[in-house]
């Protein structure tokens, strides 16, 4: 059959065909018009120039211009070679096609660092806003076709404000900690080797990488804080002290002594010791600029009457 609708169609091309067999080749021809081009191709070239034609040696040509190699054996053009042949350019382009996408769909970094001496807005490709401190920098993996898996790693402290996608938890990874959440307010900060987060609304979950162990922070204030050696603190703190630095002021109304101690510990490593329990209960009022803890501290002194000594890293006020 095959060789019978190659017959017929270099009939037809060369104008001998009958009625019926020329129904057949355009029927053919429907289905098949790259065979049939492929064939009128051949049947145009320089083998058919005086349009002499005998099928039997038409038939001869054809099979010697397709052959790769006059020692092998003749290999014959069919509808079937043909349509694989198409077949492959068709994969081919797919391929391409598929190269191309999974180009497009490649991970590129996006990378947001906070060089000025304000905080920094970022807006995540979900709609959800992180708040950059001073020399922090948040990263996220997102490709062109801006598919965002919720994903970023923080480096240094940033305030989150999370759109709400329960099919898709966000999640934040800090050194060796991961923080998980729906949509929520909260605060992380990865510095002095070790991570605190602090919630102001909503749920977060916290967990080290690796571990089995997590944490739920579900009341608001609530802090963790996860040192480098696995260590963990857990309290509830003062928000208005503790979330102030967006402001780039420390707010201490309604703040004691003790809460400031806790707070210089907490959020700037300073260990403040006072040779009186009594000194920690003394109200503070006022602010003071977020980027100067030693200011804080001159403050204390003033107003609790010690004097600073350093003792072993330890600031001491006696």
């Amino acid at each position: 059959m095959q060789n019978q609708i190659i017959n017929k169609v270099i009939s037809y091309l060369a104008g001998e065909s009958s009625p019926e067999d020329t129904q057949l080749v355009l029927d053919w021809k429907k289905q098949h018009p790259d065979g049939f081009d492929e064939l009128q191709g051949i049947y145009e070239s320089k083998f058919f120039d005086e349009k002499d034609f005998h099928s039997s040696e038409s038939w001869k040509v054809v099979l010697s211009k397709i052959s790769e190699d006059e020692a092998q054996p003749i290999k014959k053009i069919n509808p079937i070679g043909i349509w694989l042949k198409i077949a492959a350019v068709f994969i081919g382009i797919i391929t391409i096609g598929a190269v191309a996408l999974l180009y497009l769909q490649q991970d590129q970094t996006q990378h947001f660092a906070n060089n000025t001496n304000t905080t920094m807005e970022v807006t995540l490709p979900d709609g959800s806003i992180v708040m950059l401190d001073k020399s922090a920098e948040i990263s996220y993996q997102d490709n062109l076709l801006n598919q965002f898996d919720r994903n970023v790693e923080l480096s240094g402290r940033a305030y989150f404000m999370i759109e709400k996608d329960p099919l898709h938890p966000f999640r934040v990874e800090a050194s060796q900690v991961e923080i998980q959440v729906l949509g929520t307010k909260f605060t992380v900060s990865d510095r002095f080797d070790r991570v605190q987060v602090i919630l102001d609304e909503g749920k977060v979950q916290v967990s080290e990488i690796g571990s089995e162990e997590s944490y739920l922070l579900s009341n608001f204030g609530q802090q963790l804080i996860i040192n480098s050696n696995g260590l963990v603190k857990q309290d509830v703190v003062n928000k208005n002290l503790y979330f102030s630095w967006m402001e780039e002021k420390l707010h201490f109304e309604n703040c004691s002594v003790g809460d400031a101690v806790h707070f210089l510990k907490d959020s700037y490593d300073i260990d403040v010791q006072f040779s009186d329990s009594e000194s920690l209960n003394k109200q503070l009022y006022g602010s003071a600029p977020s980027d100067n803890p030693e200011l804080v501290i001159k403050a204390i002194a003033l107003i609790t009457g010690k004097e600073i000594t350093r003792e072993n890293g330890v600031l001491k006020l006696n």
